[in-house]
């Protein structure tokens, strides 16, 4: 049910393993999941039931696992380390709860209900700011070999606690999904270049464009941009706010209006 995390996964400065082959993700089977969901749905319409029948198990496989080894009670872990150790638990010092396993939980399926409203609301609680959604926190304060490139970048920065416009939509995406559009609008305006003219001296960068990340909380610069149009938020931002805030979005069989 987990994968290995070798050198990093989507957070290519989370550097767990390397070559060790203790260390896994718990993001990497979220998308897995997701991803075995379409197949499912492609096989249905094709009539391939031993295909279907086949993936169903291996995807129920994966979610029972993920859900027994990677739920900490009130989030999901971000993985282990090559010692085994949780990384984003809430028994962490620092790193206690990463943004992506709890959106992509949602996005994917792999949690419904009572957990999936729990996670999104930690989300909310611990993560969130007046000018967007943590990648993560508490910032790491000192490097760690253990965790990587994560910890070289001062508090508040990048991977280390900034404000992740690539990975903000999806936490609109899964807000969405638990029928909370209400917020997810909310999370999409906290980042929408126009509304940084008001906040230019902070914010710097241009007012028309995504930046890739401005800096959280633990950052003397808070809300300060850096690296502006170097990011995916676009794009998934147009995804957010059209397939699931507006709710039009194209499907196998034609066109979803929800």
């Amino acid at each position: 049910g987990f994968v290995k995390m070798r050198f990093a996964d989507w957070n290519d400065c989370l550097n767990l393993g390397a070559n060790n082959e203790r260390a896994e993700t718990a993001w990497v089977p979220e998308l897995l999941y997701l991803e075995i969901q379409e197949f499912l749905e492609i096989t249905k319409l094709l009539g391939k039931n031993k295909d279907f029948k086949k993936y169903s198990a291996v995807a129920k496989k994966i979610k029972d696992n993920f859900n027994k080894r990677a739920w900490d009670g009130r989030w999901y872990v971000r993985g282990f380390d090559k010692f085994g150790k949780a990384v984003g638990s809430s028994k962490c010092k620092e790193g206690r709860i990463y943004l992506n396993t709890q959106t992509w939980a949602v996005m994917s399926g792999i949690t419904k209900g009572k957990r999936g409203r729990v996670c999104m609301d930690m989300v909310k609680i611990y993560l969130d700011t007046k000018y967007g959604i943590m990648l993560m926190a508490p910032a790491y304060s000192e490097f760690d070999e253990k965790l990587g490139a994560i910890t070289t970048f001062r508090p508040g920065l990048k991977e280390n606690g900034g404000i992740f416009c690539h990975s903000n939509p999806w936490a609109m995406i899964a807000e969405t999904k638990l029928g909370r559009g209400d917020r997810a609008f909310e999370y999409y305006k906290k980042i929408l270049p126009p509304t940084k003219n008001k906040i230019a001296d902070i914010h710097l960068t241009e007012g028309y464009i995504y930046s890739q990340f401005a800096a959280g909380r633990d950052n003397p610069n808070f809300g300060r941009a850096r690296n502006s149009w170097l990011t995916g938020a676009a794009a998934w931002n147009l995804v957010a706010i059209t397939n699931y805030i507006l709710g039009v979005r194209a499907d196998y069989k034609g066109l979803i209006i929800d």
